[in-house]
């Protein structure tokens, strides 16, 4: 009696997990789905799982689309001309409820909620890349590629409008990246050397992140704070806050790839990379792959069709991590992530869970050890990643 309520309820937690896992991979099947509200975009990012923006350029000229995704709703927010486009660098960002973008010389901030434009800032440079703080304040970096980057970082307040310029002193700036939730800032200059600042009148440097010399194009930290993910090209760096190491861990590109942008999935444990493969033969297209990794172990999970673009922009996960949003040349889709990204989360604590009622009914049952660790591990290999 006791083995056969063992045996029930693994059969009803099996039952139930393998109809969640078939529904997920079914709406996994689906295809991409183009956004046709916006031609030839360069960022787009979830405001919620409902809402996105999305930027855009045409001829010397310059949108930001705010769309209801449930509504069908487009609302082209922003329109305005830049003479330097080829030349620009756009950045979208969401943070304290407003879209700030900036694109070229031109920071502007609208309103998450409603898509009103609030402020419209012209900057004496180009704007390289910049980081928010828990309050107020936006930090400009003008990164000027032709001298590894720029030693003053901009302090700009949009609520009271000041300004002020700030000196990096030792360091240059190229890409900024600030801490989620404490006052700190990555700082990472064209050669990947990385230091870390506090967020006081100064930047002040409290600690330099050794890494070997490589471009950088990417400076990220995850949702959580916990990974700091640098590099471009060819290799990507993941810096474990938590480790005292000076030897990271590196995803290195394949022969024909190149990294084009990544993304932190919001449960902090993902990470996707938008990635280009150059053909090997004359008659191949060149293609966008977005792939998935385990962040902690640096191990492939999954990934999504190949797309048979030129160019890959920018990808963005939902808020609840189920759809990611990718910018290609000339066009914008979205997806449902891969059922085993899913998996990696909805599984691992599905399965810590049926571990527990499996351990409360052996006590119970009072069954020998053997048979409580048998088990056991046949639920875990089944249901975790």
């Amino acid at each position: 009696m006791k083995y056969n309520q063992l045996l029930f309820v693994i059969i009803c937690f099996s039952i139930t997990t393998l109809s969640d896992a078939m529904n997920s991979e079914n709406n996994s099947l689906d295809k991409f789905l183009e956004i046709t509200a916006v031609e030839d975009p360069l960022c787009a990012k979830y405001i919620t799982n409902e809402t996105i923006v999305i930027t855009s350029e045409g001829l010397n000229e310059y949108g930001c689309t705010f769309i209801d995704l449930k509504k069908e709703k487009i609302q082209h927010i922003s329109n305005f001309c830049d003479n330097s486009r080829y030349t620009v660098i756009p950045c979208l960002q969401i943070h304290n409820k407003k879209i700030i973008n900036s694109l070229g010389k031109r920071l502007t901030i609208y309103n998450a909620e409603t898509g009103l434009q609030e402020r419209s800032i012209p900057v004496k440079q180009l704007i390289q890349s910049f980081a928010c703080d828990l309050s107020s304040n936006i930090f400009l970096c003008y990164g000027l590629c032709y001298d590894g980057g720029a030693d003053v970082i901009t302090k700009y307040n949009y609520i009271t409008n000041d300004t002020v310029d700030i000196s990096i002193l030792g360091s240059c700036c190229y890409i900024i990246s600030k801490h989620p939730k404490e006052e700190i800032m990555c700082i990472a200059d064209h050669e990947g050397n990385i230091s870390l600042h506090k967020l006081d009148d100064t930047l002040s440097k409290f600690n330099t992140i050794p890494l070997p010399k490589l471009r950088c194009n990417f400076c990220q930290y995850s949702p959580d704070g916990s990974y700091i993910v640098v590099g471009g090209g060819k290799k990507l760096f993941i810096i474990d806050q938590n480790i005292n190491t000076n030897a990271y861990p590196c995803l290195e590109a394949e022969g024909n790839e190149r990294y084009c942008n990544i993304a932190f999935h919001p449960n902090n444990l993902v990470l996707a990379t938008l990635s280009r493969y150059e053909p090997l033969l004359l008659h191949v297209r060149t293609k966008q792959v977005v792939n998935f990794w385990d962040i902690k172990t640096q191990r492939f999970i999954d990934s999504m069709p190949a797309l048979d673009f030129d160019r890959g922009y920018d990808l963005s996960f939902s808020p609840d991590g189920l759809e990611i949003i990718i910018v290609l040349e000339g066009k914008c889709v979205r997806a449902p992530v891969p059922f085993a990204v899913e998996a990696k989360i909805y599984n691992e604590k599905k399965c810590q869970y049926l571990l527990f009622i499996l351990h409360q009914l052996i006590k119970e049952a009072n069954l020998p050890e053997d048979i409580m660790s048998y088990c056991g591990n046949i639920l875990w290999k089944t249901f975790a990643l």
